[in-house]
Formats: structure tokens, sequence, C-alpha cells
């Protein structure tokens, strides 16, 4: 399948999604954006653009072909799914309170304690998911982004459209990907509430206290 001078398809996958990644990075401003438009299904269609050495690629049979888009596949369907665990991480920080200048300190907390609440929640079903091996659908996920959204007294313009963009990609991952997608948020849900405990309440129970 592949001869002398032939480079093997795992290599070339690799070279090809690297290059991939320089040029959304350097070229795109939604990055995320530009690397799923270079998805595995359209890789015919660019690879000569990411291919320096043309020999490596030159007189390739279908079995070929298809052997490099398996594995560029893998690649692609990997970055993918850690930025959308990182997104879906990012985005229950609660920006929304801390920086809602409308509030005051002893609102700020109530809300905090609340959408603390419902985080905890949250972190308990994803727990019982990834116990149970079985991962949570698209669905339930955006029940509870709701559910915190709800918390927050004035949420983000595009908080619900984000929200289920990267939800979206979330179900195209098979349920061993969705599951190491969930392990990941679980593990920055945890560090989000820390922060909410230990920065957040911490600093604006301390305002509280200067001014009382």
């Amino acid at each position: 399948m592949f001869g002398e001078n032939k480079m093997e398809p795992d290599k070339i996958a690799k070279i090809v999604f690297n290059r991939v990644l320089d040029y959304c990075r350097n070229n795109h401003d939604a990055m995320f954006e530009c690397v799923v438009s270079h998805s595995p299904d359209l890789l015919l269609v660019f690879i000569n653009s990411f291919v320096k050495n043309k020999k490596a690629i030159e007189n390739l049979d279908q079995q070929s072909w298809d052997a490099i888009a398996k594995e560029y596949g893998k690649f692609w369907k990997n970055w993918v799914r850690e930025e959308v665990a990182d997104y879906l991480s990012e985005i229950l920080v609660p920006v929304d309170i801390i920086q809602n200048d409308k509030l005051d300190s002893a609102s700020k907390v109530g809300y905090l304690k609340a959408y603390e609440e419902v985080l905890n929640k949250f972190a308990d079903r994803i727990k019982s998911a990834l116990k149970e091996g079985v991962p949570l659908c698209e669905e339930t996920l955006y029940k509870w982004y709701m559910r915190l959204a709800n918390v927050v007294p004035i949420r983000r313009p595009d908080y619900n459209e984000k929200v289920s963009y990267f939800l979206h990609f979330y179900d195209m991952l098979d349920d061993t990907d969705k599951l190491e997608a969930l392990n990941i948020l679980l593990d920055q849900l945890d560090s989000v509430l820390y922060e909410i405990e230990e920065e957040y309440m911490r600093n604006l129970r301390a305002l509280i206290n200067n001014n009382s």
C-alpha cells in the first residue's frame, strides 16, 4: 500500500492536521470553526494545500486514502473533543454574576450560593454518568446549562446559542469520547466550584465585613 518513499498514513495524517492547526491559528479569529471546517470528510479537498512533499501522496489507491482519512479523523476528533469540553467548562465560570455592576456584594454572594448549589448537583449527575459508563445526552446537558443560566440575573446574550453550538459537536462524539469529555468537564467543574468558594465568595464576604 505504501511503498518506497511513501510515508505511513498516520505520519501523513499528523503532518496535515498539525498544519491545519497552524493555518487556523494564524489566519482565523474563530479557530474552532476553522478546524471544524477541515473535517475528515473533506480531507481530499484540502490535503494538497497542507502537504509539501507531494510524492508522499502521489498515486495512492483508495485503500491508502481511506487509511489516511481514518488516522486524520482520530487527530481531528480528539482535538474537537477537548475543545468542546474546555468551552463547556469555561462557560460555567459565573462571570455574569461576578462582573454584574448592578449587584452589590451581598446580592452577588446570594446568587453565587444558588449557582453553587446547582453546580454541585450537576457535578453529582456527571459523576453518576461516569460511574455507570453511560454518557449524558445532548438534551440532558442542555437542560443543566439552562438550570444554571436561570440562577443568573442576566445571562450573556449568546449563552444559549453557544451552549447549543458546542453541544452539537459533543453529540457527534461516540460514547467513549463523550465520557472522556465529561471527565474533562468534571475536573474543570470542580475547579470552578473551588474558585467560587475560595476566591469569589471569600473576597465578597471580606468586602461586606469591611463595609459593615
